[in-house]
């Protein structure tokens, strides 16, 4: 009888410890901090029409309704201490309205309260020397910035 109550307890506790690991995460920054340093594929997918241009401008968003931006983050830099930041960027060669070359990058720096700030930055691929002022929004992590494939729907590794 005593074998069977200890044995009745230790798969309790096997039981409290599976479900404590398999408890989703629920802060989107610490998610983020595990994927990538797990190694996992991750891509970054940000709709700026739900970010906050900061500072506030007079009017609407500076940059074209429905622009949304995504790529697979390929580098990352975790930044410890006060202003802890998951930073990355991405940079692409688009063409500009008169059909010139620019080359458009966009920053990001996810904090641990799970808001991102993303600048906008458009420069010369030749000089690098910027062509208009950048831009920053400040978005909310899990809606106007997310990050796929989403935990538990897809496999990272199909191996």
């Amino acid at each position: 009888m005593r074998y069977f109550s200890n044995a009745l307890t230790a798969l309790a506790m096997l039981g409290a410890v599976a479900q404590a690991q398999a408890a989703p995460m629920t802060n989107q920054y610490e998610e983020l901090s595990h994927r990538l340093l797990a190694g996992l594929p991750t891509t970054s997918i940000v709709d700026l029409d739900r970010c906050k241009v900061r500072p506030d401008p007079p009017g609407k968003n500076p940059v074209s309704s429905g622009l949304t931006v995504g790529h697979v983050i390929k580098d990352f830099k975790m930044v410890p201490g006060p202003h802890a930041m998951i930073a990355y960027n991405q940079q692409r060669l688009i063409t500009g309205p008169s059909n010139l070359p620019i080359l458009e990058v966009f920053e990001y720096g996810v904090m641990p309260d799970d808001k991102a700030i993303v600048t906008m930055r458009e420069l010369s691929p030749k000089t690098y020397r910027q062509l208009s002022e950048p831009i920053n929004f400040l978005c909310q992590v899990g809606t106007a910035l997310r990050f796929e494939p989403a935990t538990g729907i897809m496999p990272a590794d199909k191996g």
